[in-house]
């Protein structure tokens, strides 16, 4: 709107968790300024349990018991403007800066037993961690509007900048048998820089055909430090242990051209598009003086074709190919010594995992009631798989390997009702069948299982002004090449009373009500059984109110947040 417009809002919570932000906008004509400020204060308790049994000449025990804690506190400050230089040009910059910090305090305790339940190995392992982490991003644009409707060249640039730094120290307590403590520190350092640049054309044909077209380049440079040490005794200094320093540096290019092409007939319509995509992608061992490329053409085709049967019924096919990329830290081959019996690596050899869809649907759209069935296959080869294996007697590596398949059919429903003025109701779900081949890593015979997911979002109106939210979120159990991962569910209520005229709303939530929300993985090889179990504390009440002022003083009807992230 125009003129001066924003809102505050300010949440506490138990534990001393705090956030508060600041929203700005004016808008004197043409000229659309605009920020955001943002602080969080969280807090963190973590508990995680490492159980296994080592199938060797000797079957081992093997218990892992971890708690940690951290407080981190946070700013967010975002500013940008945009200009109508007229009715045909609109010119946008902005620019965002994050920061975090916070002490990391964690302590881990590893205790062996051999065949006969007696002790072989008892210590713990404290560690210290100053992290911090900032980011920052610059955008800009330009759009130009031709002289027929909807006819329109759009430029967009954007940047980003983000370091991150943690500080590990540790102490290492032996009980069994019995040594003197060892001190050794590990300082990580990882740097991320990446631009994007899109050119993005539109041009109706008629009234029904349009044609998009785009060219889109994304560089993306990441460096990871690692530098070891620890402690020497005799000469009470730290040396620097060259096992665990190292440097491995990322680079990815990818350039992406795209059409797309839609039309309607009466009541069929169409969508044919592609996409191809020139990727050029440089890992650099810097430690080892190796460099592994990896550059690939592919292209990605996308078809979606409708039919109306009325004004509300609708069928609908699609087919789509989609790619995921691995990061630079998992491509990252130097691992990271989290104790002395386990280690995380990256494959420098991990492929892109590629992913083919297609969908069949219905969609109903009503007065009240809405329904969205779908029918779907997706297959996807090269996809990521998490795979931990022994490397020696007691070192446990956990790193990442492409599948051979992973193959999914199964029924998804989207479904939202309206009862009156009180309730709405969202209801999404799928069930679906999923086999995993994973003969390339070396295990002959398929797996599957039956899966699926739901997902209840509820509206309550209590009255004009008072509005009551539920939502839930269950996931069954899932497939991995070695195990599985274990059922979730979470419940998340929270309520909001406008008042004032809706300048002033206040807002109560408890997140994971139940407090159910945990993560639980399964491993079970011919050598290793495991099972880790991770919770944090995640049943969370916040209080808060918004006041808003300016001309627009009206309520958003938004949903509310919930902190139900593991």
């Amino acid at each position: 709107k125009q003129g001066f417009n924003g809102l505050i809002t300010t949440n506490a919570s138990n534990q001393s968790r705090y956030n508060s932000t600041l929203v700005m906008n004016y808008k004197p004509g043409k000229l659309n300024l605009y920020s955001t400020y943002g602080f969080r204060q969280d807090n963190r308790p973590r508990k995680m349990t490492d159980l296994r049994t080592i199938y060797d000449s000797v079957p081992t025990t093997y218990g892992q018991y971890r708690k940690s804690d951290a407080r981190p506190i946070s700013h967010n400050v975002t500013a940008g403007a945009d200009y109508s230089i007229n009715d045909k040009n609109v010119i946008g910059v902005s620019g965002t800066y994050f920061y975090m910090n916070f002490l990391r305090q964690e302590n881990t305790s590893i205790i062996l037993h051999d065949q006969e339940n007696k002790v072989t190995s008892d210590y713990s392992r404290d560690r210290l961690d100053k992290e911090y982490e900032y980011e920052k991003e610059i955008s800009a644009s330009y759009e130009h509007q031709f002289e027929k409707e909807d006819h329109a060249i759009q430029f967009e640039f954007n940047f980003a900048d983000h370091f991150e730094q943690e500080d590990n120290h540790y102490t290492q307590t032996y009980r069994t048998p019995y040594k003197p403590k060892t001190y050794d520190n590990t300082l990580i350092k990882q740097f991320e820089k990446q631009t994007e640049c899109i050119v993005e054309y539109v041009y109706p044909i008629n009234e029904d055909s349009e044609l998009e077209a785009g060219y889109e380049w994304v560089t993306l440079k990441q460096n990871f430090d690692f530098h070891g040490e620890y402690l020497d005794t005799i000469q009470n200094v730290f040396i620097k242990d060259v096992e665990k320093s190292n440097r491995f540096n990322f680079t990815q290019n990818v350039h992406a051209i795209y059409a797309t092409y839609s039309q309607s007939i009466e009541d069929f319509n169409f969508l044919l598009g592609l996409r191809a995509e020139q990727a050029y992608i440089t890992s650099n061992l810097v430690t080892m003086d190796s460099i592994i490329q990896n550059n690939y053409f592919k292209v990605y085709p996308t078809i979606h074709l409708s039919y109306e049967l009325d004004d509300n019924k609708e069928l609908q096919l699609s087919y789509s190919k989609r790619v995921n990329r691995p990061e630079g830290d998992e491509l990252n081959p130097f691992p990271e010594y989290r104790d002395p019996r386990n280690i995380g690596a990256g494959n420098p050899n991990l492929k892109p995992e590629q992913i083919h869809s297609i969908e069949f649907g219905y969609q109903y759209k009503g007065k009240k009631i809405s329904v969205f069935p779908t029918i779907f296959y997706r297959y996807m080869y090269d996809g990521f798989a998490e795979i931990s294996k022994y490397i020696n007697d007691s070192t446990l590596l956990t790193t990442s390997e492409n599948l051979s398949t992973d193959q999914s059919a199964g029924l998804e429903l989207v479904l939202t009702m309206q009862v009156k003025k009180i309730l709405s109701l969202n209801l999404s779900g799928d069930a679906f069948y999923n086999q995993i081949d994973a003969s390339n890593l070396g295990y002959s015979e398929k797996k599957s299982a039956f899966s699926y997911t739901a997902k209840l979002g509820a509206n309550i109106n209590l009255t004009t002004s008072t509005v009551m939210q539920i939502n839930t979120n269950y996931r069954s159990t899932q497939l991995t090449p070695q195990g599985r991962y274990l059922p979730t569910f979470t419940l998340n209520a929270g309520m909001r009373q406008d008042i004032f005229k809706k300048k002033v709303s206040i807002l109560l939530t408890v997140s994971d009500v139940f407090n159910t929300l945990r993560w639980t993985s399964e491993i079970n090889t011919p050598v290793l059984s495991q099972k880790i179990t991770s919770k944090r504390t995640s049943q969370i009440f916040y209080l808060g109110f918004t006041y808003r002022f300016g001309k627009a003083t009206k309520a958003p009807a938004e949903e509310l947040k919930f902190d139900d992230k593991m």
